[in-house]
């Protein structure tokens, strides 16, 4: 009978042992479930943002583009303009002869 309560008192004491390594490891898991959970947030947050900055340079690179076209067109209007403006060449249609007869 004493060796078999010596041997029932290791058993509870492994039994309570292992439990107690369980009860570790089940807060560990939990642990780095919360961790996987925090980083899944943050990487959410981050590929929002990221969408939010494509969405910001995609915007300011269309109204470069815009004031680029205009700037064109403004240059072309007054490059046109210039081109058809009457050009006075003394000379050329007989005016201002000079007779030296």
């Amino acid at each position: 009978m004493a060796e078999e309560a010596q041997g029932l008192g290791v058993t509870q004491d492994v039994m309570k042992q292992s439990a107690e390594i369980d009860a570790a490891i089940a807060s560990l898991l939990t642990n780095q479930t919360q961790l996987t959970a925090n980083n899944h947030a943050a990487l959410l947050q981050l590929q929002r943002l990221q969408g939010i900055q494509a969405q910001l340079a995609a915007n300011t690179s269309e109204g470069i583009d815009e004031a680029n076209r205009r700037d064109r067109l403004e240059r072309q209007v007054s490059i046109t303009g210039a081109s058809r403006a009457p050009v006075y060449i003394p000379g050329l249609f007989g005016t201002n002869q000079t007779s030296q007869e």
